[in-house]
């Protein structure tokens, strides 16, 4: 009797003490069998997240009323307003799109919401006053919704890295939330905000864990079968997760070419790292998903602009081979680390001097491998300034 007392008090105890957040980066054992867990369940917690993040920023969009750049008027509204409504209705449109420098997906984008704002003012017949401000405030919430998407991903990707209930991802949320820059930028509708909101997405969906080297053991036959369904059930979430992040990827590097850069260190590592298998399954997905994006972009911007063009490669040409943006100016060598930076992550760049720090130092605490440590330092600086960082590089 008293013993059967001290085992349910034994087993209440052990099952009400809390455990503590694993990192979905660093190797643990698989959950059981009867524990099922999604890392694109949508939560009771996330939506009430959502929900604060796009009141926050429709807030932050209809506050800041100042300008900072004409390219977030000639990057998207300006061929949007012509798209949505003809080109003898006054659009400016500058020598980059006559060049076919840009990709028309961005501009797409506003002219859809230019139409059915144009709709809706003509279903509840507004007056030409309130249609006209309908029309201006349309596109402002239409970047609030991209720009708290940004956030949002933010805080899951730390969640994802960190754990769900660790301190660091609320911390993540924080800084993103009362961070100067973003305030400033990440809700004017330039093609750099709709790419960061984009990347950051991707790299929450990102498959983190080929980029560990695992040393597993061999398993019996009868532990094989009896994992074999979940283990089917998992790789089949993780290609749908790395078609996602790989579709993605291709749409923001078509919006600006050089986010290929961040997609190569991580394909690199990832290759370097993980077995044939997956090596095989993350080139043909790379192909499929790269060919589709491509195809379906080169299909809307023949109907942009009227002939078949590929706007990333003249994008390329223009600024490295012919070297042509020098005409805007030419900064130091050293501006991204003396100004860009600390101007750009503002409140976050203690955070970010510390987080780099442990980044490189990882190496000699987890055991991690070099190239590993290297890539995290490398996105630790690239997602604290991810939001803004390609605003000065336009």
């Amino acid at each position: 009797m008293s013993s059967s007392r001290r085992r349910r008090s034994y087993t209440s105890s052990s099952s009400s003490s809390p455990s503590r957040p694993t990192s979905r980066l660093r190797p643990h054992s698989p959950p059981s069998s009867n524990t099922k867990t999604s890392p694109t369940s949508i939560t009771p917690l996330s939506t009430n997240i959502l929900l604060f993040l796009i009141a926050f920023r429709l807030v932050n969009t209809f506050t800041v009323r100042t300008f900072f750049q004409p390219d977030e008027f000639f990057q998207s509204l300006e061929p949007a307003w012509q798209i949505a409504f003809g080109e003898n209705q006054g659009a400016w449109i500058t020598w980059e799109w006559r060049h076919q420098l840009r990709s028309s997906i961005h501009p797409l984008l506003f002219a859809a919401v230019y139409s059915a704002a144009d709709v809706v003012a003509q279903l509840l017949r507004l007056s030409p006053a309130s249609h006209a401000d309908l029309l201006v405030a349309a596109p402002k919430t239409a970047q609030a919704v991209i720009a708290a998407l940004g956030d949002f991903y933010t805080w899951k990707l730390a969640r994802y890295v960190y754990g769900a209930r660790s301190y660091e991802a609320w911390a993540t949320l924080a800084l993103t939330v009362v961070s100067p820059w973003q305030w400033f930028c990440s809700t004017r509708t330039l093609s750099n905000c709709l790419e960061t909101t984009i990347t950051i997405v991707a790299l929450y969906l990102w498959p983190w864990s080929w980029s560990f080297v695992t040393t597993g053991h061999k398993e019996t036959t009868r532990a094989a079968s009896r994992e074999r369904g979940q283990r089917s059930q998992e790789v089949s979430d993780s290609l749908q997760r790395l078609r996602q992040c790989l579709s993605l990827a291709a749409v923001a590097c078509v919006l600006r070419p050089t986010n290929v850069l961040i997609w190569m260190s991580l394909a690199g590592v990832a290759w370097f790292r993980t077995s044939w298998d997956r090596r095989r399954i993350l080139v043909r997905e790379v192909l499929l998903c790269g060919c589709a994006v491509l195809g379906l972009s080169s299909v809307v911007d023949r109907l942009f602009y009227g002939s078949w063009t590929f706007p990333p490669l003249k994008f390329l040409y223009f600024n490295i081979a012919q070297s042509l943006a020098v005409f805007y100016g030419r900064n130091d060598w050293h501006y991204y680390v003396s100004q860009g930076f600390p101007l750009l992550l503002t409140t976050a760049l203690p955070f970010a001097l510390v987080g780099l720090y442990r980044a490189l130092t990882q190496v000699r605490t987890s055991g991690l491998g070099q190239l590993q440590s290297l890539v995290q330092a490398q996105l630790a600086l690239c997602d604290s300034s991810i939001p803004s960082y390609h605003l000065s590089t336009s």
